[in-house]
């Protein structure tokens, strides 16, 4: 019994896989130029889980659906409407195919 607890236990041979999905306000040129590299560190804090990680951003989303009743002008609500009705279909598809992927 003795030095049984001062074992080091390494981890287990599994894998666990990991998807990041990231909805921001911003636009996918800011989010490349300000925030990708943060993003891809969190990312990277899943390493020790053995599996795949996926990072997913989901940029310039629609936060409400009338701008006009908030204190939000620094926001184009026509643009976020516009990215919610070209965007939001492939992103709804390229999430749940990362799910499927992720969960084999």
């Amino acid at each position: 019994m003795q030095g049984r607890c001062c074992r080091i236990r390494p981890f287990p041979a599994c894998y666990t896989n990991v998807g990041l999905f990231a909805t921001m306000n911003a636009t996918k040129e800011m989010y490349e130029k300000m925030y990708q590299s943060a993003y891809e560190d969190y990312a990277n804090e899943f390493y020790f889980l053995n599996g795949e990680i996926s990072l997913y951003p989901v940029c310039n989303t629609l936060q409400v659906s009338d701008y006009a009743q908030f204190s939000m002008g620094g926001f184009n609500e026509d643009a976020k409407k516009q990215a919610q009705e070209e965007c939001f279909p492939a992103d709804c598809k390229n999430a749940y195919a990362i799910g499927a992927k992720l969960s084999r």
